[in-house]
């Protein structure tokens, strides 16, 4: 193969790899990408000004005069110090994502350690180059010359990318077989551009292996940061459903509580009666009130149906509670009617001296099914600054569980005349 041809593959193959680092900037540089691997960042961020360095010694190479030769030698030299550069941020970042611990002393790991200790020799050999002439020289014309002993620049490499196999499979941590494959992968593909770079006389494509090796530590980066989102996702929402049920939850016990309360002492056979029945109701749905599953409708009710019957011991303030259910088979969150009625009793109702009703109702309706939970109450002019704060969390949860769980909709509207709280499922919820 003649001198050109050579030079023209060289070229070639550096510019394939600026290319390919440039993209991986431009993909990688988003989001929290680039605040948990900034590593890999540097790693593409050095290999990507080697390159660049390479290229330009190369289009320089062969004029003459002594600035040409002294721009030479300071980017051929800027590349390959670069190139080991990056090879240390590479395994830095390896060396991470397959102990999928922080780095904090490598230097404990005696096989890392050798690594740090062959790549600070190849940088001072790097370094001393210019007058050593180890790995190659610039003759009169000002043309590259590999020395006889360039191959010791490529073993160093070599030497690495075999050592970090051992230390991959051994410090595989919580990623297991698939990451272990990925990052040997990245091993092999170095060795075989250095060996098939020696072979053919191509010695750009090391760089372009790297390159290829930081397209696969890229992939493998995306993959794991959707599988952490989407599971971030699945803890925040499930966090979120018990949050919700959680701030219901205390305000109905301690409600049914002062009910019982204010029955102690004026009929105390009504207050056991009522003790019997929240121990009952508490012993029976206290796993179901911390779940964020879908019960069916009429299981509900029977929450509902129990908060009743503890308001109704309360004999201040005249009420009556109805139910027009034309429609039961279908599924909702668990305590989403139960605060509405809440709300409509403890808000609405109460608020006014002669008491009033509640109807809790249910139909199909444009395609869907429809719960309304309506008061006589005076609306929220009759409401305090306390009680609308906390009338107003309550329906916020029910909305968020009711949109969240079952893509259906929550709609207040309150007037002079009492308010009416409506909930929309989807047909799809039907049983």
């Amino acid at each position: 193969m003649s001198h050109e041809t050579l030079f023209a593959l060289n070229v070639t193959m550096e510019m394939l790899a600026l290319a390919i680092a440039l993209v991986l900037l431009v993909g990688m540089a988003h989001g929290a990408t680039l605040k948990k691997r900034r590593l890999l960042i540097a790693a593409i961020c050095l290999h990507a000004f080697a390159t660049a360095c390479s290229l330009a010694a190369m289009a320089i190479d062969g004029h003459p005069g002594s600035a040409a030769r002294v721009v030479l030698e300071v980017t051929r030299l800027a590349a390959n110090v670069l190139d080991v550069f990056t090879s240390v941020a590479i395994m830095l970042y390896v060396y991470s994502d397959a102990s999928a611990e922080p780095i904090r002393d490598p230097r404990a790991n005696n096989i890392t350690r050798a690594l740090f200790v062959l790549n600070g020799m190849n940088v001072l050999a790097c370094v001393t180059n210019p007058l050593t002439g180890l790995y190659y020289h610039y003759d009169a014309n000002n043309t590259f010359v590999p020395s006889g002993a360039g191959f010791v620049y490529d073993a160093f490499f070599l030497l690495q990318a075999i050592g970090m196999i051992p230390v991959v499979v051994r410090l595989k941590g919580k990623h297991g077989l698939v990451t272990t494959a990925r990052l040997v992968l990245c091993g092999l593909l170095t060795m075989a551009g250095i060996v098939l770079g020696a072979r053919f006389h191509i010695v750009t494509l090391v760089s372009f292996s790297v390159s290829l090796v930081l397209v696969l530590l890229a992939v493998g980066v995306q993959t794991q940061l959707e599988g952490d989102l989407a599971e971030a996702r699945a803890d925040a929402a499930e966090s979120r459903m018990r949050l919700l049920s959680g701030q219901i939850h205390p305000h109905f016990i301690f409600n049914s509580l002062s009910a019982i309360k204010g029955l102690v002492g004026e009929d105390p056979d009504l207050a056991e009666r009522t003790i019997q029945d929240f121990s009952d109701y508490l012993r029976s749905h206290l796993d179901e009130m911390s779940s964020s599953r879908l019960v069916p409708f009429e299981e509900e009710m029977g929450h509902v149906r129990h908060y009743v019957s503890l308001e109704m011991a309360d004999m201040s303030c005249p009420m009556e509670v109805s139910y027009d259910l034309g429609v039961t088979d279908f599924l909702i969150p668990p305590l989403t009617v139960q605060p509405l009625v809440e709300n409509a009793i403890r808000h609405g109702i109460r608020t006014h001296e002669k008491g009033g009703s509640v109807l809790v109702s249910t139909k199909r309706a444009g395609g869907g099914i429809q719960i309304v939970v309506r008061d006589e109450g005076l609306g929220m002019s009759s409401v305090t600054e306390r009680q609308h704060h906390r009338r107003k969390v309550g329906t916020e949860n029910v909305r968020e569980r009711i949109e969240r769980q079952c893509n259906g909709t929550l709609n207040v509207l309150s007037g002079p005349k009492g308010t009416t709280a409506t909930i929309t499922l989807p047909e799809s919820e039907a049983l």
